[in-house]
């Protein structure tokens, strides 16, 4: 948010830019053990749609890449490698791709994988019908 700050006057004074934040699925659905994790990225995609509104007339554009597991060392940071076999960890690189993309399209959001997209639809839309899936298969 700071460096967002830092940025903004300039690339709106150029009336060009794009400012890309990296958000995470859980912003989107809220996993669980990660209650502070998914409420930050959560409020980090409000902020980038709120700005996003703030700056589309001059020619600045934003966007939100929200990737599932990484395959990162930020699991073994927290304390707890990522055990889960299904959905596997994204390679970084795939991530890094997803920026580049969204740069090009402009697209406001993303998800790495793509196929994310469409548990966080149900979520939104049939939220009783995701909890059940999600009390199910984690």
């Amino acid at each position: 948010l700071l460096l967002t700050r830092l940025l903004l006057p300039a690339m709106t004074a150029r009336r060009c830019g794009h400012i890309v934040f990296l958000g995470s699925v859980a912003g989107h659905l809220g996993v669980e053990n990660e209650a502070v994790y998914s409420a930050t990225k959560a409020a980090l995609r409000t902020y980038a749609e709120a700005l996003r509104a703030e700056v589309r007339r001059q020619g600045v554009g934003v966007s939100v890449v929200s990737p599932g597991a990484v395959a990162t060392k930020f699991f073994e940071h927290r304390g707890a490698a990522y055990q889960r076999a299904w959905p596997p960890a994204v390679p970084a690189g795939a991530v890094a791709n997803a920026v580049v993309h969204a740069v090009e399209r402009s697209n406001k959001q993303v998800f790495v994988p793509h196929w994310l997209r469409f548990p966080t639809l149900l979520h939104d839309g049939l939220p009783a019908i995701y909890r059940g899936f999600a009390n199910k298969f984690g």
